[in-house]
């Protein structure tokens, strides 16, 4: 199982925000829930900037260590 994410808040087709536990890794399946968001957003030409922002990781600090930061 890939994770046991509870979606929190929505309004397609623009934002998407779900609680994140990794339950793939025993090591990180242990920490409480994170928060990751997507936001959606075309411009003018109709291309699409997606936003991905994970946080609430204060109490993940396993998890915050493996995360992306772009």
């Amino acid at each position: 199982m890939w994770g046991d994410n509870t979606v929190l808040d929505a309004d397609p087709p623009h934002r998407l925000v779900v609680s994140y536990r990794a339950l793939h890794n025993p090591d990180l399946a242990t920490e409480p829930p994170s928060r990751v968001t997507w936001q959606a957003e075309a411009d003018q030409s109709g291309v699409c900037l997606l936003t991905v922002v994970h946080d609430q990781l204060e109490h993940a600090l396993k998890t915050a260590e493996l995360a992306v930061v772009c």
